[in-house]
């Protein structure tokens, strides 16, 4: 397979590629199930923001400038991860240029935790191109989207559940595609191999760690299909990372992804749609926040999903649900007040999870500048936040009443309580 681990050595591939910014204007909530002030004693915890921060030098190094957004990269199940890591818990990661940059980066890669504060980064897919070599590409292609259709096998999108090691180390097929409509994509360039190491690695978290790929069971599935320095490449590419985020989040050490998964496919799909896919695997806290969406040949929404207790119970609101559309909580700066949250975002209030400047943005999503947190949204900001005092002044557990309608927090109090009724069952 021609992926590579990002330590490894590079091949550069050229293509041509359209960017576009995508702002994700959404919001949940949950409950509070602990108090930032005990939080403040607990070990620093490593977070999605880490990676992110460790990754970035290395891959300027390598690549050249550009933009790295965590789980991003799938244009289907991919959207927003953020959540305190453990071991196990996986997720794709794009790399790219911004978008008045005419030199192409692109790159895809898989991050998996191999320990609460050790990950790998495998890439799957990697294009790089000058001013000069898009333009040759893109005059000998005419308007024909190309170049980053490298032999990769996408273990979330392509295979099903519920795969033997011997199912995912052959090309897919009819019998290990996810369903009829994916048959369309048997054959295509992209899949001509079968997962490579840690692709494999990364089915082997997204479907709960199942027995039957790690007879053994010391974590490592299928090495009898993959030569020694196949996984020693990757073992010897694993980093250390520091945890800056206080671990306020209690874990939910039994409940993973897949649980939730299932839960929600249970729940019910459309007709076509054969499970649900998820931007994070592996095991989950309170407060994990990531996006999920039916398996499907098309292009779905992405509703958040954020989990509130530590049996699994979450919450999943789509973009758009409610009387407004709300801004994401996301895209504010730590510290804020009550009255910061409910007015639109401004260049003191905005923090890191704008790509460009707050008036770029504001132009390319009007609802910004209009628009300020909806109750569900500050409730979200409250709990990402390790529930600051300053905004629940009564102590009841419910941020900035004082600035929203009764009505309002009735219909947010209601998904939360919904939220907390539905308790994950760990298959």
């Amino acid at each position: 397979m021609a992926a590579q681990s990002l330590i490894g050595p590079s091949v550069l591939r050229f293509a041509a590629v359209t960017g576009a910014l995508a702002l994700v204007l959404a919001a949940c909530g949950g409950e509070p199930v602990e108090q930032a002030e005990t939080a403040q004693q607990q070990a620093p915890a490593v977070t999605v923001a880490d990676i992110e921060a460790d990754l970035t030098p290395l891959l300027a190094e390598r690549y050249g400038e550009a933009m790295l957004r965590c789980g991003m990269t799938d244009m289907f199940a991919g959207g927003m991860v953020q959540s305190v890591l453990q071991d196990g818990n996986a997720f794709p990661c794009l790399y790219m240029s911004e978008p008045e940059s005419r030199d192409v980066v692109w790159v895809d890669m898989l991050v998996l935790m191999t320990g609460d504060d050790t990950y790998g980064v495998h890439v799957t897919r990697e294009a790089v191109a000058t001013e000069e070599q898009l333009t040759a590409m893109m005059e000998a292609q005419g308007e024909e989207f190309g170049g980053l259709l490298e032999p990769t096998s996408d273990p979330e999108w392509l295979y099903r559940d519920g795969l033997t090691c011997a199912d995912l180390v052959r090309p897919v097929t009819d019998e290990t595609a996810p369903g009829p409509d994916f048959v369309g994509y048997v054959g295509m360039p992209q899949i001509v191999d079968g997962l490579s190491y840690p692709e494999v690695l990364y089915y082997f978290y997204d479907n709960d760690r199942p027995a039957g790929m790690d007879p053994d069971g010391d974590g490592r599935p299928c090495t009898e299909f993959f030569p020694d320095a196949e996984i020693v490449a990757f073992d010897d590419s694993v980093r250390q990372v520091s945890g800056t985020a206080t671990a306020w989040q209690p874990t939910s050490p039994m409940v993973t992804t897949f649980d939730i998964r299932t839960a929600m496919a249970a729940d019910g799909l459309p007709p076509n749609a054969t499970q649900v896919d998820c931007s994070l695997a592996g095991p989950v806290s309170v407060g994990s926040l990531f996006t999920c969406a039916p398996r499907l040949n098309e292009m779905p929404e992405l509703p958040f999903v954020v989990v509130v207790e530590p049996d699994g119970s979450y919450l999943s609101v789509g973009p758009g649900e409610g009387d407004r559309v709300p801004v994401s909580p996301e895209l504010y700066r730590q510290g804020l007040s009550c009255d910061d949250l409910s007015a639109p975002l401004t260049v003191d209030t905005v923090g890191d999870g704008l790509t460009v400047p707050l008036q770029e943005a504001q132009e390319m999503a009007p609802e910004l500048s209009q628009e300020g947190l909806d109750y569900l949204g500050a409730v979200m900001y409250f709990h990402l936040n390790g529930q600051p005092s300053k905004l629940d002044t009564d102590g009841n557990g419910w941020p900035c009443e004082q600035e929203y309608a009764d009505q309002e927090i009735d219909e947010a109090r209601q998904m939360v309580k919904a939220a907390r009724d539905r308790h994950v069952t760990r298959r």
